[in-house]
């Protein structure tokens, strides 16, 4: 139900619609999820909307690369010890890069709780 929201403001308000998307198609088989949220962003922008996503599907990455409608950002994260506790992590700076592509830290996080 929300695509078909975003789809009614972006067909009744045009170039003055904001659409806000946070992991879209996220909710499925990461594949299928991917090509679904890059089918809604691209009838978004055809529709003349202006949107931003977060992701982490690399596809959707991919996209935003090759596509000069939009532009790609990623969220700093910088290495901090800890010294009570097990290892290093990678903090957010709550910094944007603007123009860079952000990594997933799943794994590194997976190994420092052990699994």
């Amino acid at each position: 139900r929300s695509c078909a929201r975003a789809l009614e403001a972006a067909g009744a308000h045009g170039a003055s619609a904001l659409v806000l998307l946070d992991e879209p198609g996220a909710s499925t088989e990461p594949a299928e999820g991917a090509a679904v949220a890059q089918a809604l962003i691209e009838e978004l922008l055809a529709r003349g909307a202006r949107l931003v996503a977060t992701t982490h599907a690399s596809p959707l990455k991919l996209l935003a690369l090759r596509d000069t409608r939009l532009q790609v950002a990623a969220m700093q994260r910088r290495r901090v010890d800890r010294r009570n506790g097990p290892g290093a992590a990678k903090l957010p700076t709550y910094s944007m890069l603007l123009g860079a592509v952000g990594g997933s830290y799943a794994l590194e996080a997976a190994a420092r709780e052990g699994l």
